[in-house]
């Protein structure tokens, strides 16, 4: 995510450059006719920065329009797991991995796959890469004492949080 703010300035600095480039040049183009040369006033320099500042805004709307998205995806699938019963799950923390099953599926996840994770409303949300939208949760009331401080102190040494 981090990558594509600096992206997204890069892209805006550029236009933004080239449109105050354009605006010291005289004209943008002409054209030897038999009458003479004819000069256009069009700067080509400031249409390119300004179709790229419009095209760096555009991406930003987008990228935020996607993080919400994810944030309500997210919370909304916290609500749900909240009000449903669902199956019971095995789950297991090793230095180089998070496991879990159910009765019809067995997933191993290594650490190097989440960038971050985040508490919320009594939940461990593990975030995978900054540009995967999926992320795992761990109901932390399911969890005794002692594996609770266990896995956040894990967490705390291994990802950084997210506030």
């Amino acid at each position: 995510m981090r990558r594509s703010y600096r992206s997204i300035a890069a892209i805006f600095l550029f236009g933004l450059a080239v449109l105050i480039f354009g605006s010291f040049q005289p004209y943008s183009f002409s054209s030897d006719l038999a009458k003479g040369t004819s000069y256009y006033n069009f700067h080509f320099s400031i249409g390119i920065g300004a179709g790229l500042i419009l095209l760096s805004l555009i991406y930003f709307y987008h990228l935020q329009a996607n993080k919400r998205y994810f944030d309500r995806a997210t919370k909304a699938r916290i609500l749900r797991a909240e009000k449903s019963n669902y199956q019971e799950m095995k789950f297991s923390v090793t230095p180089k991995s998070i496991k879990y099953s159910n009765f019809e599926e067995v997933h191993e996840v290594k650490w190097s796959s989440f960038s971050f994770y985040r508490i919320y409303k009594g939940f461990i949300v593990l975030y995978q890469q900054e540009n995967m939208p999926s992320s795992y949760l761990i109901e932390i009331g399911r969890l005794n004492r002692t594996e609770q401080t266990e896995l956040t102190t894990f967490l705390k040494e291994t990802l950084w949080q997210r506030p």
